[in-house]
């Protein structure tokens, strides 16, 4: 794994982002792919390790980086912040930046971007706000969500408690409002981050790691409701590339996707806008991190399949791929 880093797009912060490069001869200058993850709510791309190796020994390279606010790209007193204004933005951008920096090493390369649970709402943003001016094969949407009706309350609340406390601070109840909702089902569990996976020792690990499981900012919270907001408005499905390839993929037990629900409305509403190539798997009985699941053997298989569909497609005029030009 190699690190390098650049300026974010907030003009401030310094984003670390680490490259897992084929060590094959054959695969070091030209790589079946390259697959870009972006990582989700306080964790890093660290965490990914171990499947982003998997893929660069069979000749995959990954990158992703560290978000703002995250991990090796932000002091720890700084976690779950953002940005005084639109800091989600600066989430979009970043990835936009690495996204051209990996192209200009790599410009024939197949292009594949994985987005998973907060990095699943910032791929969705690049999808509008990016994906029609960028060279990418497809993108992999992981623990999304879809329309949540408490999310304008919970805003309100929230900008309330930031006119009282300031952006910065930190506030147990929209951290239980939050975050609550996804522990109760698995409350016989004993864990608020059983959830994720029915893997003990992963969610132990992930409580007992520094870098992970941090409360957000209040002004980092209403950066995500506002992210949130923008990816499940109905205008957001008409911004999305028709001729996209996307998969929506999560586990039938994920709480953040109100178990399948929200990826099989966000996957009906691509469709009825138009989109031509999307697809949805649902794996059962897996959690929020189907990564990181029990049977995560299988989850793994079918993400190089996706990819190296993608690198076999790359190039192809758009009707020898089986999808209308745009």
């Amino acid at each position: 794994m190699e690190n390098y880093s650049f300026k974010s797009s907030d003009k401030t912060s310094t984003i670390q982002y680490y490259v897992w490069r084929p060590e094959a001869e054959e695969y070091r200058e030209k790589p079946v792919a390259i697959l870009q993850i972006i990582h989700g709510m306080s964790e890093y791309v660290g965490r990914y390790g171990g499947f982003a190796q998997w893929l660069a020994d069979q000749g995959i390279l990954v990158v992703g980086d560290d978000h703002i606010g995250h991990g090796t790209s932000a002091d720890p007193a700084d976690y779950g912040y953002f940005g005084h204004s639109d800091g989600w933005k600066h989430l979009v951008d970043d990835e936009e930046k690495l996204r051209c920096l990996m192209r200009e090493q790599f410009p024939d390369t197949p292009y594949v971007i994985l987005g998973h649970s907060m990095g699943s709402f910032i791929l969705r943003a690049w999808l509008a706000m990016y994906a029609k001016a960028a060279d990418v094969d497809g993108v992999i949407i992981m623990g999304t969500c879809g329309t949540n009706k408490a999310l304008g309350a919970g805003a309100a609340l929230t900008s309330l408690l930031i006119g009282l406390k300031g952006e910065k601070k930190y506030s147990n109840l929209i951290t239980g409002l939050a975050m609550g909702p996804y522990a109760k089902p698995f409350a016989a569990e004993k864990s608020m981050v059983a959830w994720l996976s029915r893997d003990k020792e992963l969610y132990q690990a992930y409580e007992k790691d520094p870098m992970c499981g941090f409360p957000f900012t209040l002004g980092g919270y209403l950066d995500l409701f506002a992210l949130i907001r923008y990816i499940c408005a109905d205008s957001w499905y008409q911004k999305v590339p028709k001729a996209m390839t996307m998969l929506i993929t999560s586990g039938s037990n994920d709480p953040v996707g109100d178990m399948g629900k929200g990826p099989a409305e966000v996957y009906e509403k691509l469709e009825a806008a138009g989109c031509t190539d999307v697809s949805l798997l649902l794996y059962e009985d897996m959690r929020h991190e189907i990564l990181n699941e029990i049977g995560k053997e299988q989850v793994w298989e079918d993400m190089r399949d996706f990819i190296v569909d993608m690198a076999e497609e790359h190039g192809l005029p758009a009707d020898q791929r089986g999808i209308p030009e745009e």
